[in-house]
């Protein structure tokens, strides 16, 4: 296994719980019926601590470059989704709460099929090992 396919087999052990916390969290809020202004529900409470969580670890734990764009593009994503399901103005305006929501159902699925190419790429690595 060459360095590079190493270093994403090893970054994707590291952050696939974060990932797949990141999924369940936001896919839980996504169900939630969104508060009006100066409320909250857990659902959303627990998409922002995880979207933080995420941006916190991988400034310090960047994924490898093989994945890297298309992860940072899928990160700064939810970034925003997040920032505007915190906006009091945001959660006022149904219809551009219910744009965010279902950006949020897409970007899921985008981060879904990412974490099922990021195994793909472990297997494939697992599996040259053994025929080296």
């Amino acid at each position: 296994m060459s360095t590079s396919d190493a270093s994403v087999v090893s970054w994707l052990e590291a952050t696939d719980h974060r990932l797949r916390e990141l999924l369940t969290a936001a896919d839980d809020a996504s169900r939630h019926q969104w508060p009006g202004p100066g409320r909250t529900v857990s659902g959303a409470d627990g998409f922002h601590a995880a979207v933080q969580s995420l941006q916190q670890w991988t400034a310090q734990h960047p994924c490898p470059p093989a994945f890297a764009e298309r992860f940072e593009i899928l990160r700064a994503r939810y970034g925003f989704i997040s920032l505007v399901t915190e906006d009091e103005a945001s959660l006022s305006d149904g219809a551009r709460l219910s744009t965010a929501v279902n950006r949020l159902r897409v970007l899921n699925a985008d981060l879904g099929t990412f974490l099922d190419d990021l195994e793909e790429h472990q297997r494939e690595q697992r599996c040259g090992e053994h025929l080296d």
